[in-house]
């Protein structure tokens, strides 16, 4: 049986996210996906978090734990470029959030038990290049530049960039 208990309560699910280049909205960099995991709370609750980031997202569903960990992610990351001194700034400062430490490394043994247990199910986790959104950059409409110009994107742009997620089927 997995152990997929964490000090925040039980990994139910991982993922990836895709962040696409979206030069129309001042966002042209292509930042590699990033992984995550979707942790069950004792009180319902649930929090989404990216393991290189080490940003959460909270929320009483799945979908909205994840959706706020996304919208978190990328206002982190146009943030970021917009205010590093030079990209390679911002990128080094990427690669230092990505370094193991023991919260990291203990996120990175839940998804990869998930990941492995999911594969012995034949469910495989790796297919982030079929997503539409490595093809394809957010367009905005006119409905649509009042959130864009404030640097927010819409709900709908958020939850296509969760390329994969799987949950785990837990014994009652």
């Amino acid at each position: 049986m997995l152990d997929l208990q964490t000090p925040r309560g039980k990994v139910v699910g991982i993922g990836r996210i895709k962040v696409p280049r979206m030069p129309e909205l001042g966002f042209n960099h292509d930042v590699p996906p990033l992984s995550f995991v979707v942790i069950g709370r004792e009180d319902g609750c649930y929090v989404a978090t990216c393991i290189h980031l080490q940003m959460d997202g909270y929320g009483d569903t799945i979908k909205d734990a994840r959706e706020n960990m996304v919208s978190d992610v990328y206002c982190y990351l146009q943030d970021l470029f917009a205010h590093a001194e030079d990209e390679a700034e911002a990128w080094d400062a990427l690669y230092e959030l990505s370094k193991s430490n023991p919260r990291s490394d203990l996120l990175w043994d839940k998804y990869h038990a998930i990941q492995f247990e999911l594969a012995k199910k034949r469910v495989y986790t790796s297919s982030y290049n079929n997503s539409p959104i490595e093809n394809q950059s957010c367009q905005k409409s006119d409905s649509d530049t009042k959130s864009l110009d404030a640097g927010r994107l819409d709900a709908g742009m958020y939850r296509s960039m969760i390329v994969k997620y799987e949950e785990m089927a837990c014994p009652a």
